[in-house]
C-alpha cells in the first residue's frame, strides 16, 4: 500500500522523535516536540518555539503548502529545535536580515545537515553501500 504524503510526513514526525530526540533540557516533559499544520499569523512556511522561549517546544507548519513541501520544513524546523540558540547575538542584529542569518548559523546548518541526510537514508537509502561494492579501509 503506497502512502499518502499526509501519513509520510506523520510517519516522519515519529522517525525524527525516536532518532532526534529533544534533549537540552533536564525535565523530559520539557523535550517534547509538538507540531501544528495550521493556518500562520505570520508569513512564513513554518517556525519553532523552544522551551524556554516559550511553554514547550513547538513546530508551526503552515497549512497552505502542499504536505510533501511540509515535511522539508518540518527537517528544517526540527534543526531548529535541536540546537542552544545564542539569544545574545540575535538580540544585537539591527537588521531583520542580519536576525535571519544568525538563526540559520554554521551550527544550524551542520545539525540540519545531519538530520536531512539520515532522512535521504532511512526514506531512500541513500549513501548505503551495496552488497557487491569494495569497503574502503
Amino acid at each position: 500500500m503506497k502512502l499518502t504524503a499526509k501519513q509520510k510526513f506523520e510517519r516522519t514526525v515519529d522517525w525524527l522523535r525516536k532518532e532526534f530526540p529533544s534533549i537540552l533540557h533536564s525535565r523530559p516533559e520539557n523535550n517534547v516536540i509538538e507540531i501544528y499544520v495550521e493556518a500562520l499569523a505570520i508569513e512564513a512556511y513554518g517556525y519553532a518555539r523552544k522551551h524556554g522561549y516559550a511553554e514547550r517546544n513547538e513546530i508551526h507548519i503552515s497549512n497552505k503548502i502542499p504536505w510533501d513541501f511540509r515535511l522539508h520544513v518540518l527537517l528544517h524546523e526540527w534543526a531548529h529545535i535541536l540546537i542552544p540558540l545564542d539569544i545574545d547575538s540575535i538580540k544585537e542584529c539591527k537588521w531583520d536580515s542580519e536576525r535571519r542569518a544568525a538563526f540559520h548559523d554554521d551550527k544550524w546548518a551542520l545539525c540540519h545537515v545531519k538530520i536531512y541526510r539520515a532522512y535521504l537514508k532511512w526514506q531512500f537509502g541513500f549513501g548505503k553501500k551495496e552488497k557487491n561494492e569494495p569497503q574502503n579501509h
